[in-house]
């Protein structure tokens, strides 16, 4: 193992013991060779593409063999400085969006990015749009009072917009239960919601798939599936999806009443797109897993996992589907499914 500057490659120390930038005192370096420096810069906060990265002068010298070369006649580098510069390829941001695909009005709701990839070890900025599903029998014209309710509602989604959006924007979109039953109350009947992000080094991410949340009045069941509603895997891995659910607050329960019973059931996407079902069960004796063992599915296939949560005290129920894309061995893609049609937007 190779020495440069007398620290042994692969060992990390203070990058500001060889070079100065810009936030270089919360960066760690480590020699990856006899000419190659690299350095972990992701607490770094100021150094960002573009900025100045500098040699400390006296530190280096050149490589030198006392055998051939009068090494003593080596003085250490002066400072030199280059410019730091994004990655090449650049590192691109993937937006995704994980929640619940129904929402009770009363209960509000939270969506979440954190399946996103692509930072570069730093917060990134949210560009968050949602969009709304109108009741086709939603009249805002009729009267006074439906009116009222239109105008309501679009003040409310719009704020729930900026407010997600304000500054760099939020990794959450929330709207508190006030303004989702004003939200809901003018005749919304599910959202839209994509996101967009962009990391330090620049990296702009396609918009996400559409997230589609039913909003209803009554007082469903909270559904929520780990990791999102678009999930993949391979053959030869077994299958695990989990279901967190609880019984609505909104009657005033204690969470002690609050049960729920979750039922499975997975169904093979046809190519014509029609659903067929697998009849296959889950292994997990938690009723929250729904688990197959390896080789259970058939490769480069698509699968509908449908997910319903049933209160066992007020009988509210609510599902929630999981497009599940299969893929051979060291092979996965996205899948994608939808239960909603497009929604009529305001």
């Amino acid at each position: 193992m190779g020495t440069q500057a007398g620290v042994a490659t692969g060992v990390t120390f203070a990058c500001g013991d060889v070079v100065a930038f810009p936030g270089v005192a919360a960066a760690e370096c480590y020699w990856s060779g006899e000419r190659g420096l690299t350095g972990d810069v992701s607490d770094a906060l100021d150094l960002e593409p573009g900025s100045n990265v500098s040699l400390v002068p006296g530190v280096l010298r050149r490589l030198c063999d006392d055998a051939t070369e009068r090494c003593d006649c080596e003085g250490p580098a002066n400072a030199s400085s280059s410019l730091a510069l994004a990655p090449d390829p650049p590192l691109v941001p993937d937006a995704l969006i994980e929640g619940p695909t129904t929402a009770g009005a009363c209960e509000g709701l939270t969506l979440g990015s954190s399946q996103s990839t692509g930072s570069g070890g730093r917060a990134m900025t949210y560009a968050w749009n949602a969009t709304a599903a109108v009741d086709e029998e939603w009249a805002p014209g009729l009267n006074a009072s439906t009116l009222n309710a239109t105008a309501e509602r679009n003040l409310a989604l719009k704020a729930v917009v900026r407010n997600a959006n304000a500054g760099t924007g939020s990794p959450d979109f929330t709207v508190s239960s006030k303004e989702l039953v004003a939200i809901a109350g003018g005749g919304v009947v599910g959202l839209e919601v994509t996101l967009l992000l962009e990391n330090f080094l620049g990296g702009v991410s396609e918009p996400s798939e559409p997230f589609l949340v039913a909003i209803r009045t009554d007082n469903p069941p909270n559904l929520q599936i780990v990791g999102g509603t678009i999930q993949s895997t391979t053959r030869p891995k077994p299958l695990s999806v989990r279901a967190d659910a609880i019984a609505s607050s909104c009657d005033g329960r204690p969470a002690a009443d609050r049960a729920v019973s979750i039922q499975f059931e997975l169904s093979k996407v046809l190519a014509s797109g029609a659903l067929e079902t697998t009849g296959l069960v889950s292994s997990s004796k938690d009723q929250r897993l729904f688990k197959l063992a390896a080789h259970s599915l058939e490769a480069a296939t698509d699968y509908v996992l449908a997910t319903t949560a049933t209160d066992e005290s007020g009988g509210a129920n609510v599902t929630s589907y999981v497009s599940l894309a299969v893929g051979r061995a060291g092979f996965e893609r996205r899948g994608r499914f939808s239960e909603q049609s497009r929604p009529r937007r305001i």
